[in-house]
């Protein structure tokens, strides 16, 4: 199939009241962070050992660019605009509010399958080829380290009837109380609460979604003045908040710094998410008929079905090319952040973006072997019982969380493999339906 015909075909299979914004903005948010984790992750040799270290933590002013690379706001903003108009369709079509979630969880859950499998196998591999135990630790915690976005956003995708009942009530009401909330949270949190910023996980992050219902629904000002008011008086907050009252200047976690704006999240994302909000509001008109030619979108809506598993997997590419390159010592070392290490980032991305490819082709054929899942709860009716996808869902966001933050191999830990994350994920592939197509019971065909 030639060039054109493609782009064509990609043009014909668009429904015309899609979006294409979103979808672009959404794209481009993962391939962001994925940049940006392989731009701040520096891997120097000293003294003949290889060493790892963070460009934030050794160059102080990069920090500023997390302003523009932390863009998970933007995600979660655009997953509030789009997860009201599915709901809508959803209630207006009748179904059921857990047949939407399992539906909207399949799709995001079934990708991180792969990925959580194959280093589950891994693993007691590398640890029988001698693999220093430290070493390991650091690789199996960094490669999963994207599913931290996915526990949340699960989180915030079970609590849409919710949270969707709460805005259709009350637009602004709903998302001022996330708001208040987030900022009570941070007070306490700085006069030495413990445990309580770990709740602006949902605060924070609902907040954010729930001003995506407004974004959907209309009812943000949309013209220039106002858009360019938001950016200004955003980046007026952030300088208010770094500068002056004490918040990181990075938006995300620095090594080596007691307090971050990401983990648990502060304020300083919301107003981070005001900034950005404004900017897309200023070029949406532009983008929207730049994205209206088929030579822009087609790239767009093809990238986009892949976006979400290389964000699963750019770590692993990561893991890999500086197993096979710089711990052989074929890739050419430096012992700084450099003239010659910035010369070196264009290649390093090209190298890691063929790995990353490779990758997620390889995941794909491993999707397509699993095969679909389905709910076997009420097979004949075809509607999944409530209180399986909730706590399928709640098992997924409890075990993606877990094993974010412990990695799958402590060699301090008794067992030294994360079995507890792995069971909690494994139990929630059973309840959700979301086993192999071979394993799932079959009932007879019944007599008539």
């Amino acid at each position: 199939m030639g060039v054109a015909e493609r782009l064509a075909e990609v043009e014909r299979a668009t429904p015309p009241e899609r979006d294409r914004l979103v979808d672009l903005l959404r794209t481009a948010a993962l391939l962001v962070v994925i940049a940006g984790h392989w731009l701040i992750a520096v891997v120097l040799v000293i003294d003949g050992e290889v060493v790892g270290d963070h460009l934030l933590a050794l160059l102080p002013a990069t920090q500023w660019l997390t302003w523009a690379l932390q863009v998970m706001p933007l995600f979660f903003l655009v997953g509030g605009r789009v997860n009201g108009a599915g709901w809508e369709r959803a209630r207006a079509a009748g179904q059921p509010a857990a047949a939407w979630i399992l539906a909207r969880t399949t799709r995001l859950v079934r990708p991180v399958l792969p990925l959580v499998g194959v280093w589950a196998v891994l693993t007691p591999v590398l640890v029988r080829t001698g693999l220093a135990p430290d070493l390991l630790q650091l690789g199996t915690r960094a490669v999963l380290m994207p599913l931290w976005f996915l526990a949340v956003y699960l989180g915030v995708v079970l609590l849409v009837p919710v949270t969707w009942a709460a805005h259709r009530r009350a637009p602004w009401t709903s998302f001022g109380v996330l708001l208040v909330a987030a900022v009570v949270v941070d007070v306490l949190r700085r006069l030495g609460v413990p445990g309580v910023g770990w709740t602006n996980f949902a605060w924070v992050w609902l907040a954010i979604h729930q001003l995506g219902y407004l974004w959907h629904d209309h009812r943000l000002p949309t013209d220039r003045r106002s858009a360019g008011g938001l950016v200004i008086l955003g980046l007026l907050g952030l300088l208010l908040l770094t500068e002056l009252l004490g918040y990181p200047r990075s938006m995300v976690g620095v090594p080596g710094e007691l307090a971050t704006n990401n983990t648990p999240p502060t304020v300083a994302l919301l107003v981070l998410t005001g900034v950005q909000l404004g900017v897309v509001l200023l070029a949406a008109d532009r983008l929207r008929r730049v994205l209206a030619r088929p030579a822009v979108w087609a790239p767009v809506a093809l990238l986009g079905r892949r976006a979400l598993p290389l964000f699963l997997w750019h770590q692993s590419a990561m893991m890999l090319v500086i197993a096979g390159t710089v711990l052989p010592g074929w890739w050419p070392a430096t012992t700084q952040v450099d003239a010659t290490w910035w010369l070196q980032r264009p290649l390093w991305f090209v190298l890691l973006g063929a790995v990353l490819a490779g990758l997620t082709a390889l995941a794909a054929q491993l999707e397509r072997l699993w095969g679909p899942g389905r709910v076997v709860d009420d097979a004949v009716a075809g509607v999944p019982h409530p209180g399986r996808v909730v706590a399928g869902v709640l098992s997924v966001v409890a075990g993606l969380g877990w094993v974010t933050l412990t990695g799958l191999y402590d060699p301090g830990r008794t067992p030294a493999m994360a079995v507890g994350p792995l069971l909690l994920l494994l139990a929630a592939t059973v309840t959700l339906g979301l086993l192999p197509r071979a394993v799932h019971h079959h009932r007879p065909p019944q007599r008539a």
